[in-house]
């Protein structure tokens, strides 16, 4: 319960050295420091009053919802109906379901169900699916119609992807097939033993940015080789032709630019 002090506080800070009624002036102050305690208690959603109160939790917002396309959750302290979004809110939010395409999010206001979108091509769009990943915290603006997902900018969609122990630098092993098409979610480094003439098919979940070596070894028959997708272009224009000695093996090292041009130079010959 908030107390009224005596003197405010510019009264406090003007105190001339040498006042006599030092103790009225000194219960005003601690009266002051605890109603702003009490203040920034109320703020983060209660607690017990006091500089231990719990931390302000508004902002965060975890999904209550079941579904993959119309989320809901809520703010802390708890927004009602009577409380409208103003443009430049933000929140950071958990989705506890993957979304399967565009996506809504109601968290108690009197706007309702506000469509998320991402920005692409320089204009708003509705999400795709897995734009919004299960374990993911994805930061919203609400621009006074939409929530707006804010990406990192080295991303070229607003999908924030997670970076798994083999994409740091294990190496995944392939499987030798007539067409091997490489999941670069998977890794950043591949390896794979043919035992086939294989075609590498353009890759999949490809990334701007995304580097890497895949490892080429020629089994015990030898002569295998390879072709490879449209989207990789190797240096000079042509793709290598691989060694084809029993158990050699061969690099490819390679950058994505986007999602249609791999950059890739082998190394032949390693052993």
């Amino acid at each position: 319960m908030a107390e009224s002090p005596t003197y405010t506080t510019a009264q406090i800070i003007a105190l001339a050295k040498g006042t006599t009624n030092w103790y009225e002036y000194a219960k005003s102050m601690a009266q002051h420091l605890k109603n702003n305690s009490d203040d920034l208690s109320s703020l983060s959603g209660g607690g017990t009053p006091g500089f231990n109160s719990a931390i302000d939790s508004r902002w965060y917002v975890t999904d209550s919802s079941s579904s993959a396309t119309t989320y809901t959750g809520v703010t802390n302290p708890t927004a009602t109906g009577s409380v409208a979004l103003v443009a430049g809110y933000r929140i950071f939010f958990n989705p506890a379901t993957t979304n399967t395409g565009a996506a809504t999010l109601n968290v108690g206001t009197s706007n309702g169900a506000v469509a998320i979108k991402k920005l692409s091509g320089g204009a708003k769009s509705a999400l795709a699916a897995g734009d919004l990943d299960d374990n993911g915290i994805y930061e919203l603006t609400f621009d006074g119609t939409d929530w707006l997902m804010i990406a990192p900018p080295e991303f070229s969609s607003a999908v924030v992807r997670t970076w798994t122990a083999a994409q740091r630098g294990e190496i995944t092993a392939l499987t030798s097939a007539t067409t091997i098409t490489i999941d670069m979610a998977l890794s950043n480094n591949f390896s794979v033993t043919l035992a086939h003439n294989a075609a590498f098919a353009n890759p999949s979940n490809d990334t701007a940015g995304q580097s890497g070596s895949i490892f080429i070894t020629q089994d015990g028959t030898g002569s295998r080789t390879a072709s490879w997708g449209t989207d990789w272009d190797f240096a000079g224009g042509t793709a290598p032709t691989l060694t084809t000695t029993a158990a050699a093996v061969d690099r490819i090292d390679y950058v994505i630019l986007d999602a249609s041009n791999i950059h890739a130079v082998a190394t032949l010959a390693l052993s």
